[in-house]
């Protein structure tokens, strides 16, 4: 039996990926859903909807994992203790704020703590605690190819606020992006130094795009997560037409890679770990 690690599954396109394993994916599955609140109506509705199309011999396991909380991330990775091997593990969950930032009980504005820098301290809980990860997907955007003036971007992931930072919500979702993009190169490059000495996990970065169906979207997550073609990739960036795509020229900038990979272990609190 194969495990996944799907976060963001009590909707959009968290949910449709879940589904459309469930229904077309020959594997036998352990699913274990990673929601922001695995007791609301929205969880429970979608568990309902899992085992209706679930095969019998599907385990589905949910547990809450709400990213604008570092003390709740970690209780979830505490919840996996029995777990040895993640088979594959998704990054879906995320927010977009409107133009008024808000902060989370960790002092970083949530979009970023959500869409980036929880995921961090996830993966190096989930290390730490020796679990072995066959493939990560990272579910990304279009839009960090609009990302730029990252430095202004510094006060969002510290306790140091600016006061006359010019919000915007969409920018920030952007900006946010290309440093998940930044920090996933600085990863992809470790590993790929590391490669010769043993088994180093896949990595792919996919971009569902801007379609009105998140049924589309969750097709393409699930592909990216299952798919045996990605065997052995590290950084590819799948566009929402299942091809190779290109990347924010700024997500080649090496300096950048690790001045962003510094500030986001430092915001997640935990230390570099490549």
């Amino acid at each position: 039996m194969k495990t996944l690690v799907v976060i963001g599954a009590s909707g959009g396109i968290g949910y449709e990926c879940v589904k459309e394993i469930l229904l077309h994916d020959e594997n036998r599955w352990k699913i274990i859903l990673g929601q922001r609140d695995h007791c609301s109506t929205k969880a429970i509705g979608a568990l309902e909807d899992y085992r209706k199309i679930a095969p019998s011999d599907t385990l589905l396991a949910p547990f809450t994992c709400d990213l604008a909380s570092f003390s709740s991330i970690r209780s979830f990775v505490a919840n996996l203790k029995e777990v040895r091997t993640i088979n594959s593990l998704i990054f879906n969950a995320g927010c977009v704020m409107d133009s008024v930032p808000t902060y989370t009980e960790d002092g970083l504005e949530t979009t970023y703590q959500v869409n980036h820098v929880g995921y961090w301290l996830l993966l190096k809980l989930l290390l730490d605690a020796g679990k072995t990860i066959d493939r990560i997907v990272f579910v990304n955007s279009a839009l960090h190819r609009k990302g730029r003036d990252l430095s202004a971007d510094e006060c969002l992931i510290s306790n140091q606020r600016q006061q006359n930072y010019a919000y915007d919500g969409v920018k920030v979702y952007g900006n946010a992006k290309l440093v998940q993009v930044l920090c996933v190169k600085t990863f992809v490059n470790a590993l790929e130094r590391s490669r010769e000495s043993g088994q180093v996990p896949e990595i792919l970065i996919c971009s569902p795009g801007f379609i009105p169906q998140s049924d589309l979207g969750g097709r393409l997550v699930a592909l990216c997560a299952t798919s045996p073609e990605y065997s052995g990739k590290l950084g590819l960036f799948i566009d929402k037409d299942r091809k190779e795509s290109s990347l924010n020229p700024l997500a080649q900038d090496q300096a950048l890679q690790k001045k962003w990979w510094l500030l986001t272990c430092k915001a997640a609190g935990i230390d570099p770990f490549i």
